[in-house]
């Protein structure tokens, strides 16, 4: 497929996130905004419409901490395992590769880096191959070197992450390094990054070369927007050797240890030209000359430097130079789309090279270009560009975009250039481009044999592949991708019979192909080209529907051996706006009905078998566009149809890239009207990647969205009408926020006869939940010795038998059955707030004992006295809960919890209550902002159970200072002294008992008039004075100046009862030593009059 050139941001790193695939048909390679809002869609945080900051590298992270991870395995915890898996394949195909490398020290052996797949060996010259990256290491190899001094060569390193034409999200993050001959990797801790690993120098690396020279550990790296670094200790330390923000970026050195860089004026930015770009000579790695000839200017984008090995003064540059060099085309949607190249050989001369000291040899003219289909050479904005010369010939120089070309005169003429590897010049029927025989399109890197100057191997979008014959003038190759297992599915369907073994499968830029072999060794055939997308079996295995990018679909049938019998092209007429993976569903028992997202409506197909054989173009035959489906300007993203429970009528579910759902009742007739069954509590504008339906119980339905930073997971058991979300322990934060991984699909397949189990396929890997509880579900990654944390982009359940097929992007496929269910949680103690403990604020912390085999917890907590009205707190990671919202009263809480692990819930624990605080009183007057106030008398209401109050008095609402403070006050006023005239003062009042001091209320404010001495002795002549108070033995109490002689004083407590009593004239000194804690009333009586004031007992 064409290189889509568009860029997409990752964040504020502005990284790049591109699809570079060779396509087979002009008419159906993506355009650039068709890949970009593809990759955005699926996979953008709706909320900032851009993939989260270094989100690969945080997701591994999170990965390691879920249940059933390799990392917690090597780690000594005892992890169960659930399931039975099986690599299937495809044994013959392989996937997206960057690296290569001949073993300096042992011809036969091949490391091999594949972009989404690992690192491998080949200690066989590429007959059988080893994984050597583990299942929770960083897949992502873009380039690969060995220490080839003599004694070092047990060392290699590889750099990580694609910055440009990456379709499987996997972004890099440092450079990794093996001590014992590329057997096992470390990541060098110099190189990575926890916090920031996207914007890191190492996050993204085009090439890796060591010193052959030096004796120190010397070695170069040439990366996207942080120019060349450089190391002399192997990689523990780092210096930036030449800076630069260009993209593009190589490094090379020659045999007698001079260094050339080139860097890209091109940042991936529109407008922006990199701070360094052309090439540079250095001959101690530290100073850089600038030797750019005029060729390369400020509008170049990739560009790459190879060493001519005869002889150390020269090299070679190709370059994509727009408006400079050679004119190449290709066709797009039947256009031609254009690209220039320059090819240039340097050869140095005399001091440090620039100017006059090197010469530069333009062979820009010689670059191929042909008449035929897809001859011109092609570099898809430098997505594929390589350059390498023999290293026994140095005019047998090897060009590569993409198609391999190869010239015998070092591109000094076009007589002796050959077509070599990609495209071929057939045009075969179906697929419109053929593919070089034993080859594949997309060239990334060759090598050159060590000791046989024929043999070259050549890694591109296809794997690897072998030819003993260079020089000929049609090369012969051998396809070396037998067990090299790094294809990239986009897609998997599997035959519903038990235990078939048929399996058919999409994949990027490799095609749709099939297998009806179990064994995992078999070689898969191809059915057709272009990127493989979704697939299906029909009629028991006797009838394939495929698809490529962008809504081209076929059909082929087949007789009882399995012969092709015929093929159509099915795709109605009229259809558009397909997305670049377009979905569409044959319905699972009337299989001749097919239901087609397109664009904005869905299609619907009655009988797909009245469609003739042998077409090659879109049809109209029985196809019907469901006007009443249509969701412009969005489009459908996902399909899935089953049947009613009677299985009388067909029902179709379909969801949007803007996050709605929608069912059809009775879709296989007429123009049925949808009904939108989104919940509101959806995350808008988020992608329906899939929807899936529980086979034993068809109102069961899972629905993922694929996008980061949503609530990924959501299940309904009444066909839509209630939906809860479910993922559970995969999103990192409740919201959906976090390091979390991406859900692209969750297949569900039965366990036994009375339950299902269901597997999410996500960027991390595929995981397994038995039982669902909401946001309390816990995942248990599966397949972690096996898949580990490879991204998965389909898992499919099969209902007659319970296997899942899993479709990874980069180890190809897997099918395996859960076998087995681990043990429930243990029940967990409840231990804070003390079992019936009083005096708890709004704002507490339950607190529990964590439980053997728990994930999470749920909390259910009710007022005691209203039952109906629980709250439930589900998917807490911890042994603890914040609260905030407790009533103050005091009211009687209740509360328990249940914990939750992979093998389903506790019961819950006993359940305690606790006791909250008394609450503040309501404030009575003055009224809020009262001005004018001559006697600072303060009201409040009385509050149940509330035995005395205290009251602030302040100037700022912050309360600081307080001029007034009281506590232990009894009445529900209090006349407030020495405050200043016409001022605002702000006071609040709290409640105490016998439990504790309240919270204080909300606070009021009044402002001061003009105050006088006799405004407060006025008021002060008419109350009680009691000092001190609180008191612990002995007060002292004064009755007002008006009060008559021999006036009898009573205390009474908190419950009514006359406590204490004594006669009093003026003052006179009460012995109080006998009273508990407590507030009191004390009250003076004359005649028919009383005046009364409070007493607290405090010691």
């Amino acid at each position: 497929m064409n290189i889509v050139r568009s860029l997409i941001l990752l964040g504020s790193t502005a990284s790049v996130l591109l699809s570079g695939c060779a396509t087979h048909d002009s008419t159906d390679a993506p355009s650039a905004q068709g890949r970009r809002e593809f990759e955005l869609l699926k996979y953008r945080d709706p909320a900032t419409g851009t993939f989260p900051d270094d989100i690969r590298a945080r997701e591994l992270l999170f990965a390691r901490t879920q249940p059933g991870s390799l990392s917690r395995k090597d780690n000594g915890e005892t992890v169960q395992d659930l399931g039975e898996w099986r690599h299937r394949g495809p044994w013959n195909i392989g996937g997206r590769t960057r690296a290569v490398a001949f073993d300096a020290g042992d011809e036969q052996t091949i490391l091999v880096g594949a972009v989404s797949g690992g690192m491998w060996m080949s200690t066989d010259d590429g007959s059988t191959w080893t994984l050597t990256t583990k299942p929770d290491q960083l897949h992502s190899v873009t380039t690969i070197a060995q220490d080839t001094r003599p004694s070092s060569r047990n060392v290699w390193y590889y750099g990580t992450g694609e910055i440009y034409g990456n379709s499987s999200q996997i972004s890099g993050n440092g450079i990794w390094k093996s001590t014992d001959h590329g057997a096992s990797w470390f990541v060098l801790p110099s190189t990575t990054s926890a916090s920031t690993p996207a914007s890191h120098q190492f996050a993204y690396t085009w090439r890796i070369v060591t010193h052959p020279l030096r004796d120190s550990n010397e070695l170069y790296v040439a990366t996207a927007r942080s120019g060349i670094q450089r190391s002399t200790n192997g990689g523990t330390t780092w210096t930036g050797a030449a800076g630069s923000n260009a993209l593009f970026s190589d490094v090379t050195i020659t045999p007698n240890g001079t260094l050339y860089a080139a860097f890209s004026a091109y940042t991936g930015q529109t407008g922006s030209v990199a701070s360094r770009w052309g090439v540079y000579r250095s001959t101690d790695g530290i100073t850089w000359v600038n030797i750019t000839p005029k060729e390369i200017n400020n509008q170049t984008r990739r560009i790459v430097v190879a060493p001519v090995p005869q002889n150390p003064d020269q090299i070679f540059v190709l370059a994509e130079t727009p408006g400079v060099g050679a004119q190449g085309s290709t066709t797009y949607r039947g256009e031609l789309q254009y690209e220039w190249h320059s090819l240039l050989k340097y050869t140095y001369v005399s001091g440090d090279g620039a100017g006059a000291g090197g010469q530069w040899d333009v062979r820009s003219a010689n670059i191929p270009l042909t008449d035929a289909k897809r001859g011109d050479f092609y570099s898809q904005g430098g997505y594929d560009l390589l350059l390498r010369v023999s290293p026994f010939d140095s005019n047998l120089v090897v060009i590569g975009g993409t198609n391999l070309y190869c010239s015998t005169d070092g591109f000094t003429s076009t007589v002796n250039n050959r077509w070599i590897g990609g495209y071929d010049k057939d045009d075969p029927f179906w697929d419109k481009y053929s593919l070089y025989p034993n080859h594949h399109p997309d060239q990334h890197d060759v090598v050159f044999h060590p000791t046989k100057p024929n043999v070259m191997l050549s890694v591109n979008d296809g794997g690897i592949q072998r030819t003993d014959s260079i020089r000929a003038s049609r090369v012969s190759w051998t396809d070396l991708n037998r067990g090299y297992l790094t294809t990239q599915f986009y897609t998997i369907d599997q035959e519903p019979y038990a235990e078939s073994t048929k399996l058919i499968g999409g994949m990027q830029d490799n095609a749709t192909w099939a297998t009806d072999n179990s064994s995992g060794t078999s070689f898969w055939r191809r059915l057709g080209g272009g990127d493989g997308a979704y697939c299906y079996f029909a009629d028991s295995g006797r009838t394939e529907y495929y698809s490529s990018q962008q809504g081209r679909m076929f059909r082929i049938r087949r007789d009882a051996a399995g012969n092709e019998v015929d093929r159509s092209r099915i795709d109605p007429s009229g259809g558009k706006d397909y997305l670049f993976i377009n979905p569409y569903v044959l319905h699972p028992t009337d299989q001749h009905i097919m239901y087609l997202a397109g664009g904005s409506v869905l299609w619907r197909n009655n009988d797909l078998r009245d469609i003739p054989a042998g077409l090659n173009d879109s049809t109209s035959v029985n196809w019907d566009s469901l006007s009443t489906t249509n969701v412009a300007p969005n489009v459908i993203s996902s399909v899935c149809a089953t049947s009613t429970s009677d299985d009388a009528h067909h029902v179709v579910y379909f969801g949007t890239d803007n996050g709605k759902v929608y069912r059809i009742d009775n879709a296989e007739v007429g123009i049925p009207t949808p009904v939108d069954i989104t919940s509101a509590a959806m995350p808008r504008g988020a992608y329906v990647n899939s929807i899936s339906v529980d086979p034993l119980k068809k109102d069961h339905l899972v629905l993922c969205f694929s996008n980061y930073g949503v609530v990924s997971i959501w299940e309904t058991h009444d066909a839509g009408a209630t939906w809860s979300a479910i993922s559970g322990n995969l999103e990192e934060l409740p919201n959906g926020s976090g390091s979390g991984p991406a859900v692209n699909w969750v297949g569900i397949a039965p366990y036994d006869k009375w339950t299902t189990v269901l597997i999410a396929a996500t960027s991390t890997g595929p995981y397994v939940a038995y039982t669902t509880f909401g946001m309390s579900t816990v995942w248990t990654q599966t397949a972690s010795d096996e898949i580990g944390n490879v991204p998965c982009d389909m898992a499919v359940g099969r209902a007659s038998d319970g296997q899942f097929a899993i479709a990874t992007h980069g180890r190809g496929v897997y099918t395996g059955k859960i076998t087995s269910k681990p043990s429930q949680p243990e029940k967990p103690t409840p231990l804070s707030p003390d079992y019936r403990s009083h005096g708890i604020y709004p704002d507490t912390v339950l607190t529990w004992s964590q439980a053997s085999l728990a994930s999470s917890y749920a909390v259910q907590l009710w007022e005691t006295a209203t039952p109906k009205n629980t709250r439930t707190y589900a998917g807490i990671r911890e042994t603890k809960l914040s609260i905030a919202d407790l009533v103050q009263g005091p009211v009687v809480y209740s509360w328990n919890v249940e914990a939750f692990g992979a093998g389903g819930s506790s019961t819950p624990s006993e359940t305690w209550t606790f006791t909250t605080a008394v609450r503040p009183p309501l404030l009575l007057s003055p009224a809020p902002g009262a001005t004018g106030i001559l006697q600072a008398v303060l009201t409040w209401e009385r509050v149940p159970q509330a035995y005395s109050y205290g009251i602030e008095v302040s100037p700022n609402a912050a309360f600081n200072p307080v001029v007034s403070k009281t506590d232990g006050h009894a009445d529900t006023s209090i006349l407030v002294r020495g405050l200043e005239s016409n001022k605002r003062y702000f006071w609040r009042v709290r409640s105490a008992n016998t439990d504790t001091i309240g919270l204080f209320s909300n606070r009021q404010s009044f402002v001061t008039g003009l105050l006088s001495s006799f405004n407060e002795t006025e008021t002060s002549a008419t109350s009680l004075r009691i000092e001190p108070n609180p008191a612990a033995s002995t007060v002292r109490v004064c009755v007002p100046s008006n009060v008559a002689l021999n006036t009898v004083l009573e205390v009474v407590n908190s419950e009514g009862r006359l406590v204490l009593t004594s006669s009093i004239s003026d003052c006179t000194q009460l012995d109080v030593s006998s009273l508990a804690n407590g507030t009191y009333t004390v009250t003076a009586k004359y005649g028919t009059s009383n005046v009364s004031s409070s007493l607290v007992i405090k010691r």
